[in-house]
């Protein structure tokens, strides 16, 4: 149950950005967002592979709509990745945003297209409920073997109290 939930967290696509290019994007909810960077995908009808990292010399600026007031984006605090159905992508990045609205992402400063998108982070989510589920499963596995060594310590000892009063009042043979 706790894979199934881990894997399910990572599940969807996020929202595209075009890369290079502009993006005006809608975030319904205020907090924290991974950037990804997708190294296995298919564009164009055709599959892609790239690098882990993005190009050399990328620039992605990120704006509050409207007024353009500038919203920091950060590297990966860690390396993660996800593969789902023979699509890899890369955490290129983070980003918490503050209010939901509308932002433009821009993305420049290399050749080529490349899908990017931008999703909103589940770490924590999936973890609480990795270890939520977890717990609760270890907790049963150590509770059926506890109860397990209990019946059979119990039908142990009475089994042999059993046999200890057959020998103290044997059968009377005529």
């Amino acid at each position: 149950m706790a894979g199934l939930s881990l894997i399910n967290s990572f599940r969807g696509s996020g929202i595209p950005l075009t890369a290079p290019g502009e993006t005006v994007v809608t975030i319904d909810k205020a907090g924290d967002y991974t950037l990804w960077n997708a190294t296995k995908t298919i564009q164009d009808g055709q599959l892609v592979s790239f690098a882990d990292d993005l190009p050399p010399g990328t620039i992605i600026a990120i704006g509050k709509q409207p007024g353009g007031t500038v919203v920091p984006w950060r590297l990966p605090t860690g390396k993660s990745s996800v593969e789902v159905n023979g699509e890899r992508k890369v955490a290129a990045g983070e980003v918490t945003f503050s209010s939901p609205g509308k932002y433009k992402v821009v993305v420049s400063g290399f050749e080529g297209k490349r899908a990017l998108s931008l999703d909103e982070s589940k770490f924590w989510k999936t973890f609480l409920n990795t270890l939520i589920y977890g717990f609760g499963g270890v907790v049963f596995l150590f509770a059926s073997i506890a109860l397990g060594i209990y019946v059979a310590v119990r039908l142990s000892k009475q089994g042999r109290e059993e046999a200890g009063s057959r020998r103290k009042n044997p059968p009377v043979l005529r």
